[in-house]
């Protein structure tokens, strides 16, 4: 993996905008962890991309998801450069405790990331 290749992690309840975000990171020739309840929607992407995509199932009740999803990204990658960490997606199995410790993980592992909360009703959902 040369130095101008990313390594993303999409986290992001929202099937519609996760499709777009992968797409576009992959088409860039960029590496891409994404988590999802039932990865079976991403096989397309996994079939096109091979190993420049890493899917990780989760459960969304759990509040160390994303934590392991982190850390899944660094066991695939060794690296981890853009975090897209939707709230929404725990719904209410983020604690606050839990928060925190992606917030530390995500500082110490992680040049850029955000996080942000897609509507419960996406309105993009397909």
């Amino acid at each position: 993996m040369d130095s101008m290749t990313k390594v993303w992690l999409i986290t992001c309840n929202c099937r519609a905008l996760v499709r777009a975000l992968a797409e576009a990171v992959l088409a860039s020739g960029h590496n891409l962890v994404a988590t999802a309840v039932d990865p079976e929607p991403l096989q397309e992407f996994a079939e096109r991309h091979g190993q420049q995509l890493h899917r990780v199932p989760i459960e969304v009740s759990d509040g160390s998801a994303a934590e392991t999803a982190i850390e899944a990204t660094l066991g695939a990658f060794g690296r981890l450069d853009v975090l897209v960490l939707d709230l929404a997606k725990w719904r209410n199995g983020l604690t606050v405790q839990a928060l925190q410790n992606v917030v530390t993980l995500a500082n110490s592992s992680v040049p850029q990331w955000a996080v942000g909360s897609c509507p419960h009703e996406c309105p993009w959902q397909p």
